[in-house]
């Protein structure tokens, strides 16, 4: 198998769309996730460029590794292939994003570019809403309602997304155990960690995990 089927392979229309089932959601992506804002004014031009090309030579090497694997160990051979397909999932997210209107009553832009990096640098921790209200200089009642009519939900709804998408992440790109993932994601147990995804994704974690893994082999056969 070449690289260039290795990249038709985790480029194909059913890996980008949304749905419950993994090879239509390999969707570290949820349907109703917010993202972070990014800068608009040029100034983060350079930075998305070298960026790129970072993506570019790390999926290119993924699949180099993935194409030598293939022979001798399809297993590794499906964790490269996962690898690769979810950096570029995550930087076409990145990519098509559009930041949303200021919003009268919301956020300035500043205040909700430091409150999504300070969440997305947090995960693991708790968040309290006064202490990212402390960031944006409002009280919390304040904040809590700029944030909504900003980003389209309440604050503690858009960091359980957040802490779900970098679940699918690491699920994706690790052998970590569900449990481990439930705490480095800052969710207090496995347990807890299941309700949490089947609400938001539709299906349990380990049922996801294991669907997406059965899809990659049978990609990789193909």
């Amino acid at each position: 198998m070449t690289i260039q089927t290795l990249i038709a392979i985790t480029a194909t229309p059913d890996a980008r769309s949304i749905s419950h089932g993994p090879s239509r959601m390999p969707a570290m992506f949820l349907g109703q996730t917010v993202e972070a804002p990014r800068r608009t004014d040029g100034s983060g031009q350079a930075g998305d460029a070298s960026g790129q090309k970072l993506v570019i030579s790390t999926v290119v090497r993924l699949l180099d590794d993935a194409t030598c694997a293939l022979e001798t160990d399809r297993a590794v051979a499906k964790i490269h292939i996962a690898r690769a397909s979810a950096m570029l999932l995550a930087e076409e997210d990145r990519r098509t994003y559009t930041p949303p209107a200021l919003a009268r009553g919301g956020l300035a832009p500043w205040q909700l570019r430091r409150v999504t990096a300070h969440i997305d640098a947090s995960l693991e921790a708790t968040i309290r809403l006064s202490d990212v209200a402390a960031l944006t200089g409002l009280s919390t009642s304040h904040f809590a309602r700029a944030f909504k009519v900003s980003v389209g939900v309440t604050a503690h709804a858009y960091i359980i997304q957040r802490r779900i998408r970098r679940a699918q992440e690491m699920m994706l790109t690790s052998g970590d155990s569900l449990c481990q993932i439930a705490l480095a994601c800052g969710l207090c147990d496995q347990a807890h960690f299941s309700r949490l995804f089947r609400r938001l994704v539709g299906i349990s974690p380990s049922a996801w995990r294991r669907q997406w893994a059965a899809d990659s082999l049978t990609a990789a056969a193909a």
